[in-house]
């Protein structure tokens, strides 16, 4: 689907959800997810359907639900991956005013589609989304941020000025993740293990190696 008709598909599953869900409408970022859902399910009411599974099933509607500047999921989350950074990490962006919220809100409201020009890295993140329980997708993304910042953490902490570190976060570190095996390493295990032992994931992760045999799921 090209040119005028993939406008058109995508405006109108963006229009479709803002009437299914009034009360959130459109929001910044909808746009980006509708579009890869489009990629991959180009019938526009499979794809709608799809994104209201990705919103209500899997919980992903929270980021998009604004009760005011301090109430927001979002604001909520990007204080949670402050909370997750190392020290270490957050001190070098403060010294060159560097604020993490100010790039992780674009990953998080895009699923990363917006921000990480490594098409195959991002998908196996959705296919993190798709596979996990609904208690549980809501967490990945904000845990893969924080993951990303600790994998990179010594060329982070080495850089001592903005435009440096605004390359690095912008552009180095999602070249960088074109690697698979990058992703797939710190993405399933180390990922897992930042959630409390009480949850099983072992045949959960089973599944999604499996998986990357083969195809992505979406």
């Amino acid at each position: 689907m090209k040119g005028s008709d993939g406008q058109k598909a995508l405006q109108g599953v963006l229009t479709a959800y803002a009437v299914y869900q009034p009360s959130v409408g459109y929001s910044q970022g909808m746009s980006y997810l509708a579009a890869t859902l489009l990629i991959y399910f180009p019938n526009p009411e499979e794809a709608f359907w799809m994104l209201v599974i990705l919103f209500e099933q899997k919980g992903l509607l929270y980021y998009y639900i604004d009760d005011g500047p301090e109430c927001s999921g979002l604001t909520s989350l990007c204080s949670s991956l402050i909370q997750l950074l190392p020290q270490s990490i957050l001190e070098s962006m403060r010294k060159v005013s560097v604020d993490p919220s100010s790039y992780s809100i674009s990953w998080l409201l895009s699923l990363y589609t917006s921000s990480f020009n490594c098409w195959a890295g991002v998908m196996q993140i959705w296919d993190l989304i798709w596979l996990s329980p609904s208690n549980i997708a809501p967490l990945l993304p904000i845990r893969i941020a924080a993951l990303i910042h600790k994998h990179f953490k010594n060329i982070i902490i080495s850089n001592n000025n903005t435009t440096n570190m605004l390359r690095l976060i912008s552009q180095d570190i999602p070249i960088t993740l074109v690697h698979q095996s990058t992703i797939r390493n710190f993405m399933t295990n180390r990922i897992f293990n930042s959630f409390p032992k009480s949850l099983n994931f072992s045949v959960w992760i089973e599944q999604y190696q499996s998986l990357h045999s083969n195809n992505n799921i979406i």
